[in-house]
C-alpha cells in the first residue's frame, strides 16, 4: 500500500523540527535515504531498519507538496511515501523496501538459503497487510488525526481484537516470526503492534490487545534498539496533550516455541506440490501456472467455505483461505507468497536468480497492484463473476473509469518492457496475468464499460505465448474465467454453489475496498 494524495493537502505533523517537503532540496549522499514521515507507522518500518544497521536515514518528506515535486516523480510516479532511494536506484511499497534492504545488506533478515522460513516471513507480511493493516486504519489512524473513526467503533474494536489473536497463535509461535531471532517481517509489524498498545486504542476504539502483542514490544525493543525511535514521535501524536504510559505484558513471560518450526519439514517430490484454489480465482490462479510452468506440481480443486473450513484445512491454514500451497508438510498461504516460495523453491529463473534491484522492481509491482489496482478489479470484474452484486450502470461506468485509470498507471511503470521482469516471465506476471485476462474479456467492455488500454492486450498475446499452461484461463471444467465470463457460461448447481461460496468467502468485498482506499484522504502516511 502506498499513499499517492497528489491533489490532497498535507496535515502537519505534530512533531519537532522543520520538514523536508521538497525532495529536490535534499541531495542524495552514501548510504540509503527513506522518504516520509516518522509519524507514519508504514515508514517507521524501514526507517527503524536503517538505524538499527546504520545503514541510511529518513528525510523527513510531507505527502502532498513534498511528493509532488518533479525530482520526487522521477524516484516514485505515484507520489508515495515510504520510497526509498539508494544511490540512482529508487523504490516504493513498504514491503518490497524491507526485502530489497534485506537482500542488498542484512541477508540476515530475510534467509534466502532457507525457502520454508522466507515464505513465512513473506505469508505474515501479506496476511499483515491485509487483515491488521485494515483493522490499523479503523482503529489507530483516527486517533493519530488521520481518518475519522468507523461508524461502529466497538464492532471493530472486536474484529481488531479478534484479527489480532489470530495473527499471533499462528505466526508468533517462536520469539518472533523470524524464529528466535527479528526478520523483515517484525520490523513490518513492530509499528503498528506497538501503536496498538497504546491505552487510547482500548479506551477509545476498544481494542483488548493480546499479551502476546505486548511480550513481542518488549522482546523486538529490546532485540532492536533502535524501535526506541517509536516513542519519540508516533507516541507524542498517540498522547496528544496528556502522557500517557503504553501498555506492558503483566505476568509470567508468554512461553514461546525455542525449535525452529520449520526443520522438520518434510518436503514432497518435485510434481507433488498441491495449490489449494480454484481456476476462477484470480489470485490462485497465478500459483497454480507458475507450480504448472515449473513441474512443481499442480492445482488441488478447493472451493472456498466447505472446503476451506475442515480440520484438514484449518491445520494448514487457520485463515480458511486460498490459494494455500502444499509442499509435503510445509504449507503457505496468500499469493504473492506461494509466488514467491516456488520460484525460490522449483523456479529460480522467475525471482530467485535475479538481483536485489531486480527483484525490489518486481516486488513493488506485487505490493503496487495488490494494494491500489486489486480493489479497481474486485469492482468491476467480481460482478460479472458472481461473486459480488452487480451495480446499476452509472455505478459501473465510475467503477470502469477508476479501473482503467489505475490500470493506465501501473501498466506506465511496470510494463515498459515486454513484462514486468523485462523480456522474460517473472513471478509478478504470473500475478498480474490472471486480472488482466479477465479485464481484457469482452463481457467486461461490453456489459461493465471498461476499455482496457492497449498495453493489457499486447501483455495478454505476450503472456499466452509465454506460458502455455495459460490454457487454464480459457478452459476448466467449467471453472475457468472465460467459462466463467462467457455469455452462455453454464448455470449448473456446481457453479452456483462455487459463486455463492466466493461471495461468502472474500475478504474485502468492493465496497469496503472503496472505503477504506477513501479514507487516506486527510493524510497520506500509509505504506
Amino acid at each position: 500500500m502506498g499513499c499517492s494524495q497528489g491533489k490532497t493537502k498535507a496535515v502537519e505533523p505534530k512533531a519537532e523540527g522543520t520538514l523536508a517537503t521538497d525532495a529536490a532540496e535534499v541531495k542524495p549522499e552514501k548510504g540509503i535515504e527513506i522518504f516520509g514521515l516518522p509519524i507514519s507507522m508504514n515508514t517507521l518500518t524501514s526507517v527503524i531498519l536503517v538505524n538499527q544497521y546504520k545503514i541510511g536515514k529518513i528525510v523527513e518528506t510531507a505527502p502532498g507538496e513534498g511528493t509532488n515535486t518533479a525530482e520526487f516523480l522521477k524516484m516514485n510516479p505515484f507520489h508515495a511515501v515510504p520510497t526509498l532511494r539508494d544511490a540512482d536506484f529508487h523504490l516504493a511499497e513498504s514491503g518490497a523496501i524491507l526485502r530489497y534492504i534485506a537482500a542488498s545488506k542484512a541477508n540476515d533478515l530475510y534467509p534466502e538459503s532457507d525457502a520454508g522460513r522466507c515464505a513465512f516471513i513473506d505469508w505474515a507480511m501479506d496476511r499483515f497487510s491485509g487483515a491488521i493493516y485494515t483493522d490499523a486504519m479503523r482503529c489507530i489512524y483516527p486517533l493519530l488525526g488521520f481518518t475519522s473513526m468507523p461508524a461502529d467503533p466497538q464492532e471493530a474494536g472486536k474484529v481488531a481484537t479478534t484479527d489480532l489473536q489470530e495473527f499471533v497463535d499462528w505466526f508468533l509461535q517462536e520469539k518472533f516470526i523470524g524464529g528466535a531471532k527479528p526478520s523483515i517481517a517484525d520490523y513490518k509489524v513492530a509499528p503498528f503492534f506497538y501503536a496498538f498498545a497504546h491505552p487510547k486504542v482500548k479506551s477509545e476504539c476498544f481494542v483488548e490487545v493480546p499479551q502476546r502483542v505486548l511480550q513481542f514490544n518488549k522482546d523486538f525493543l529490546e532485540a532492536v534498539p533502535a524501535a526506541s525511535i517509536l516513542g519519540e514521535n508516533l507516541k507524542s501524536l498517540l498522547d496528544k496533550d496528556e502522557k500517557v504510559e503504553m501498555l506492558a505484558p503483566t505476568g509470567e513471560p508468554v512461553k514461546v516455541q525455542t525449535e525452529d518450526r520449520f526443520a522438520k519439514a518434510k518436503k514432497a517430490d518435485k510434481g507433488n506440490v498441491e495449490v489449494c484454489g480454484l481456476p476462477c480465482s484470480c489470485n490462485s490462479a497465478g500459483s497454480i501456472l507458475i507450480a504448472k510452468e515449473t513441474g512443481a506440481g499442480d492445482l488441488k480443486s478447493t472451493v472456498p467455505g466447505e472446503g476451506t473450513r475442515t480440520p484438514e484445512f484449518l491445520a494448514m491454514n487457520p485463515f480458511h483461505a486460498i490459494p494455500t500451497c502444499m509442499d509435503g508438510d510445509f504449507v503457505v498461504a496468500e499469493s504473492n507468497a506461494i509466488l514467491r516460495y516456488l520460484s525460490n523453491s522449483y523456479g529460480p529463473a522467475y525471482y530467485k536468480d535475479f538481483d536485489a534491484k531486480k527483484k525490489g522492481f518486481i516486488d513493488w509491482a506485487l505490493d503496487r497492484f495488490s494494494s491500489h489496482v486489486y480493489a479497481q478489479f474486485c469492482a468491476t470484474v467480481y460482478p460479472a463473476l458472481g461473486f459480488a452484486d452487480v451495480p446499476s450502470d452509472d455505478e459501473k461506468k465510475e467503477r470502469a473509469k477508476k479501473a482503467v485509470e489505475a490500470v493506465d498507471e501501473f501498466c506506465t511503470h511496470f510494463l515498459k518492457d515486454k513484462f514486468i521482469g523485462g523480456e522474460t516471465l517473472s513471478i509478478a506476471d504470473f500475478k498480474i496475468a490472471p486480472f488482466f485476462f479477465a479485464w481484457g474479456h469482452p463481457t467486461i467492455k461490453s456489459d461493465y464499460f471498461v476499455e482496457i488500454p492497449e498495453r493489457v492486450t499486447k501483455f495478454n498475446a505476450d503472456f499466452a505465448e509465454a506460458c502455455k499452461s495459460s490454457s487454464l484461463f480459457i478452459e476448466a471444467g467449467g471453472y475457468a474465467l472465460k467459462e466463467m465470463l462467457d455469455p452462455k457460461a453454464k448455470e449448473d448447481a456446481n457453479t452456483e454453489a462455487v459463486k455463492e461460496a466466493m461471495a461468502e468467502n472474500l475478504e474485502a468485498p468492493p465496497e469496503e475496498l472503496e472505503e477504506v482506499a477513501g479514507s487516506q484522504t486527510q493524510l497520506c502516511a500509509f505504506c
